[in-house]
């Protein structure tokens, strides 16, 4: 709701689709807040990697919701918010960008792991990358999301494709046992 709220306030609402993963139900609070709520459908309690819940539902929206491939694609989870709106007003300025990711370390690591709760991506590249994973050696394995990013941006850099590695993008996180976290 606070994320919700956030966006709304910073004028971002209106292209904000909430995405879950549970079964279609004849209302939630999500409706409440926002006007484009899709119902994935695709949770499955058993698995042990929650990663793999959540690129189900995000592969299964953009099946179900044409996106232009030039479009881009702003992903937040939904314990996380935007503390101002310097990371959207970034990516809405910087159309030349395939992808804007954030890992702590900025772009200076050769061995940095991106942030999945905050990342824009042009949507080929975001459809490309949810189409790719391997849901089952993920899960078997307990292979993060994270990673699984990480990988998949180092190869479009490697490709030429332009990404910006950003070491702030002014979001919170709200991580287990209630510890909040400023990225």
């Amino acid at each position: 709701i606070h994320s919700l709220e956030t966006l709304k306030k910073l004028g971002f609402l209106s292209n904000t689709y909430v995405v879950e993963s549970g079964p279609p139900t004849i209302f939630s609070f999500f409706e409440e807040h926002c006007d484009h709520v899709f119902y994935s459908a695709t949770n499955d309690p058993s698995l042990r990697n929650k990663g793999v819940n959540e690129a189900r539902s995000l592969h299964n929206f953009c099946k179900m919701h044409p996106l232009d491939d030039e479009e881009m694609v702003v992903k937040l989870t939904g314990r996380y918010y935007f503390a101002s709106d310097v990371f959207l007003q970034y990516v809405s300025t910087h159309p030349e960008l395939d992808a804007v990711v954030s890992s702590r370390w900025g772009n200076t690591s050769p061995e940095f792991c991106l942030q999945v709760g905050c990342f824009a991506m042009k949507a080929k590249h975001f459809k490309r990358w949810l189409e790719q994973l391997d849901l089952e050696k993920m899960e078997e394995k307990m292979i993060d999301l994270e990673w699984e990013l990480t990988w998949f941006v180092q190869s479009l850099m490697k490709q030429g494709a332009k990404v910006d590695i950003r070491k702030q993008i002014d979001v919170i996180a709200q991580i287990e046992n209630g510890f909040i976290e400023h990225y």
